[in-house]
């Protein structure tokens, strides 16, 4: 039982290790400026491209200042990013979302694989 219960929990440590990011990303002046970038770019999107015109009568504009100032305060690049999806979610609708890049992250799991033996 105690092997279980060990294994068990190295297991879970391991997964749970493996899914934060091996360094964590300083938010830079071009990280803001990017996420900026990318809300103008989304914003103008949504409202030359969106089905309802009137936006389901949403203060568009209002919700685009409030993520902009969210972006200047926010410490990462995916707390910007997930303002930008905020954003979206204020129109209640599943076919517009937010798909940004992941990132580049550089995963260190503390193992090298090699081979061992003949096969």
């Amino acid at each position: 039982m105690k092997r279980l219960i060990l294994s068990t929990g190295t297991t879970l440590a391991c997964v749970l290790f493996a899914t934060f990011p091996a360094s964590s990303q300083q938010y830079t002046k071009y990280d803001c400026e990017l996420a900026q970038r990318m809300l103008r770019d989304v914003a103008a999107d949504v409202e030359k491209n969106y089905y309802d015109p009137k936006l389901h009568d949403i203060d568009w504009n209002a919700k685009v200042q409030q993520a902009k100032a969210h972006i200047d305060k926010t410490d990462s690049l995916d707390g910007a990013r997930s303002e930008i999806a905020a954003l979206l979610d204020n129109l209640n609708d599943s076919h517009t979302t937010f798909w940004p890049h992941p990132g580049n992250y550089k995963r260190d799991y503390g193992f090298d694989m090699a081979m061992v033996g003949d096969r």
